[in-house]
């Protein structure tokens, strides 16, 4: 079976880095990154 995600230890951190990135820049990560997992 592929595996639709890198690992499960980063797959939070994956998934709002994609989001982020993927918002054309309406959404920012607040400063503490990666240990803070805010985004506005």
């Amino acid at each position: 079976m592929v595996q639709f995600i890198n690992s499960r230890e980063t797959l939070v951190q994956d998934a709002i880095d994609g989001l982020v990135a993927a918002s054309g820049g309406r959404l920012q990560r607040l400063d503490g990154y990666p240990f803070i997992r805010v985004v506005r």
